[in-house]
C-alpha cells in the first residue's frame, strides 16, 4: 500500500507529466491552470526527481527546489518548442517559506507579443489575469490595488495588510 507521501510524490509528478504533454493534447488554443502543490511538505523529491522519506525541512525544501528549478525550465521550454501558437505562461508561488516570507513570492511570465510591457515591477497576483485579460483577450478588466494581507496561523481570519516586496519582470 502506498503511503500519503508517495501519493504525494505521484500526484506531483502526474500533473508535471500533463503539464508538458499539453501542446500536444489538442490542437488549438487552451486555458490551463494547475496547482502544483511543491516545494511543499511533505518533502519527497531529492534533487533529480527521486522518491525521498526526508523529513527534515532544512535538507528537504532545498532538494524540492533544486528538482523543480530543473523540471519547470525543461516544461517550459518543451511547451515552447510544441506550441503551434505563443504561450502565454505564468509561473507564479502561492507563499513564501515562512510567516517572514510569506509574501515573497515567484512571480515568472512569458508573454508573447508585447504583452511584458504591461507587466510593472510592484505587480502582485491580484492584478496578474486582470491584465493578461486585457492584453490578450479583450477584458477592461481595472487594476485592484497591490495588496498583500496575511493571516498568521493562530488567526485564520486575522487578516493583516503586507507591504509588496515584488519585484518584476517577464520576457517576451
Amino acid at each position: 500500500m502506498r503511503t500519503p507521501d508517495q501519493v504525494h510524490f505521484d500526484r506531483v509528478n502526474f500533473t508535471l507529466d500533463q503539464l508538458e504533454s499539453i501542446p500536444t493534447l489538442i490542437p488549438g488554443r487552451k486555458f490551463v491552470f494547475a496547482h502544483v502543490v511543491a516545494p511543499h511538505a511533505p518533502f519527497v523529491f531529492t534533487p533529480t526527481g527521486k522518491y525521498s522519506t526526508v523529513r527534515s525541512p532544512e535538507t528537504g525544501y532545498p532538494d524540492e527546489i533544486a528538482y523543480l528549478d530543473t523540471r519547470v525550465l525543461e516544461i517550459v521550454q518543451t511547451i515552447l518548442k510544441n506550441s503551434a501558437i505563443p504561450p502565454i505562461i505564468i509561473i507564479q508561488g502561492d507563499h513564501g517559506w515562512d510567516a517572514a516570507t510569506r509574501m515573497t513570492i515567484l512571480n515568472a511570465y512569458y508573454l508573447p507579443g508585447g504583452g511584458s510591457q504591461r507587466i510593472y515591477p510592484t505587480i502582485t497576483p491580484v492584478n496578474t489575469f486582470r491584465v493578461i485579460f486585457d492584453q490578450y483577450f479583450g477584458g477592461n478588466y481595472p487594476l485592484l490595488p497591490d495588496k498583500s494581507y496575511f493571516s498568521p496561523d493562530d488567526r485564520q481570519f486575522g487578516f493583516e495588510f503586507r507591504p509588496s516586496t515584488c519585484e518584476s519582470s517577464a520576457s517576451k
